[in-house]
């Protein structure tokens, strides 16, 4: 990726866009390079502009938003997927980030956590601080589950290796979950890449996929 991150910003609403747009524009890093009313002219946008993140804001429900997502995710799996919601909406963050949503921004957020999700996303990290008020269908645990209640995942990593996948999983950096675990970051990323070829995963996608739907 460039220094500057190429978005592509989708809404109904051409006012919200404008708006959108006009804030983001600010940061000299930022450039706005298409906006989409609707799925069809987000895959034509995403097709000939090659974005390097999306920002997508529907006046939908949620089984609409993770549909919108999923046939995105499956289309261009590569391709980073930033929401930006009311918190009326009650979205699972757990099946968004299976179907590639990478970052959720509620109506609450600040400017300064739109742009820290933006950058952060865009360089693939997750971003999932919601303000207080915000109503969830879902409740995010920071605890590793018990490695027996996965036999499956029991048998083929150990319990550091599953801790290390948890960590990576809730948005991680390899500093941050070394100086959790007291190791160095390189131990990490050798244990990252020790656990992808175990579980025969091809990128941080799969890894975090599979981490969600065997509830690490």
């Amino acid at each position: 990726m460039t220094d500057i991150i190429r978005i592509i910003v989708a809404c109904e609403f051409v006012l919200f866009r404008e708006g959108l747009k006009l804030l983001i524009e600010k940061e000299k890093s930022f450039s706005i390079i298409g906006e989409a009313s609707n799925f069809e002219e987000m895959d034509s946008l995403i097709q000939n502009l090659k974005p390097d993140i999306i920002i997508i804001n529907l006046s939908a429900t949620p089984d609409k938003i993770n549909s919108v997502c999923k046939n995105l995710y499956l289309k261009y799996p590569a391709l980073p997927l930033l929401l930006f919601i009311d918190s009326s909406v009650e979205i699972s963050i757990p099946e968004s980030i299976v179907n590639g949503v990478r970052g959720i921004i509620w109506k609450e957020n600040s400017k300064d956590e739109l742009i820290e999700a933006i950058i952060k996303v865009a360089n693939g990290g997750l971003f999932f601080e919601n303000p207080d008020n915000c109503r969830l269908n879902c409740h995010l645990s920071h605890k590793i589950k018990k490695v027996q209640e996965s036999k499956k995942t029991d048998k083929i990593l150990s319990i550091r290796e599953i801790e290390i996948l948890h960590f990576i999983a809730d948005g991680l950096t390899y500093k941050e979950i070394a100086n959790t675990l007291f190791i160095s970051p390189r131990t990490v990323e050798t244990h990252k890449n020790n656990i992808m070829e175990k579980l025969e995963l091809r990128n941080i996608n799969e890894l975090i996929r599979y981490a969600l739907v065997n509830n690490i």
